[in-house]
C-alpha cells in the first residue's frame, strides 16, 4: 500500500508540473529547428543516438566542418552500448563516430573526445559533461546537434547546465538532416521500434518527467536565455 500510495504521489507530482505552456512548446520546437548560427562556432557536440538515426546526425556534422561553420566536433568517448532485451546496439560509441567522421573525411585534429558520463550516458548526463568540459576550457560559442526528433530536448539539457552554472556560454540548436518521418526506426534503450514521426511523442514526456523531477528548467525559462544569448 506504501508503494502504491508513492507511485500516486509521484503521477499527481508529473501532472501538476508541466514543462511548458502550447505557447512555448510551439515557439521552441519550432526555434530549434531553425537557429541562426554565428560563424564560426567554437565546437560542435554530437549528441548519441542509434545506429538508425546516426546517419542525420554525422552528415550534419560533416556539413559544419567543410562549409566552415565549426571549427571542432565533440563526440562523447566509450565504447558501444547494448541494453535492450534483442542486444541490439543502441549507440556504436564515440570512437566509432570519430573513425566514421575521419573516412568522411574530417581532420582527425577537428574531431574532440568527451570523458564518458558516469554513470551510463544518456541526453542529461551527456549534456551535464559536454558543459561542465566547456566552462573549463573558456569556449562561449558552442552547437548542438541531435537528430531531428531529439534535437528540443537536447537543446534544453544543454541550456539547463549553462543557466544553472550561472555560465556565459551561448548554446545553438543544430538539428541533424531530416529523414522519412513516416519510416520506423529504433528508438530508444530499451529496443522500442516506432515511426519517427511518434518519437516526438515520447520526447514530451521526457521534458515534463525530467522537469517535474527537477532536472531540467522549464520552456519558459529557456525562452528567456534566448533573450538574453547576444550572437
Amino acid at each position: 500500500m506504501y508503494d502504491l500510495l508513492i507511485f500516486i504521489e509521484d503521477e499527481l507530482s508529473l501532472a501538476q508540473s508541466v514543462w511548458a505552456s502550447p505557447d512555448d512548446l510551439l515557439k521552441l520546437s519550432t526555434f530549434v529547428q531553425q537557429d541562426i548560427l554565428p560563424r564560426p562556432l567554437e565546437v560542435a557536440y554530437l549528441f548519441g543516438n542509434t545506429p538508425e538515426l546516426e546517419h542525420s546526425i554525422l552528415e550534419r556534422a560533416r556539413a559544419l566542418v567543410e562549409d566552415g561553420q565549426a571549427d571542432l566536433l565533440a563526440v562523447t568517448a566509450g565504447r558501444e552500448i547494448r541494453t535492450d532485451p534483442d542486444g541490439h546496439i543502441i549507440y556504436r560509441g564515440g570512437q566509432a563516430w570519430k573513425r566514421d567522421l575521419i573516412e568522411a573525411g574530417i581532420d582527425e585534429r577537428k574531431i574532440v573526445v568527451v570523458p564518458a558520463p558516469d554513470p551510463q550516458p544518456h541526453t542529461g548526463t551527456e549534456a551535464k559533461r559536454f558543459i561542465e568540459m566547456i566552462q573549463d576550457s573558456g569556449l562561449s560559442a558552442i552547437g548542438i546537434v541531435a537528430h531531428p526528433t531529439h534535437i528540443l530536448r537536447a537543446f534544453v539539457s544543454s541550456v539547463t547546465e549553462v543557466v544553472r552554472r550561472q555560465s556565459n556560454i551561448k548554446v545553438y540548436a543544430i538539428p541533424g538532416l531530416a529523414e522519412d518521418w513516416q519510416s520506423t526506426t529504433l528508438y530508444s534503450q530499451h529496443g522500442e521500434r516506432r515511426k519517427r514521426i511518434d518519437c516526438l511523442e515520447g520526447e514530451l514526456q521526457r521534458l515534463n518527467r525530467w522537469h517535474a523531477k527537477g532536472d531540467l528548467i522549464s520552456a519558459a525559462e529557456v525562452l528567456n536565455y534566448l533573450e538574453t544569448r547576444k550572437d
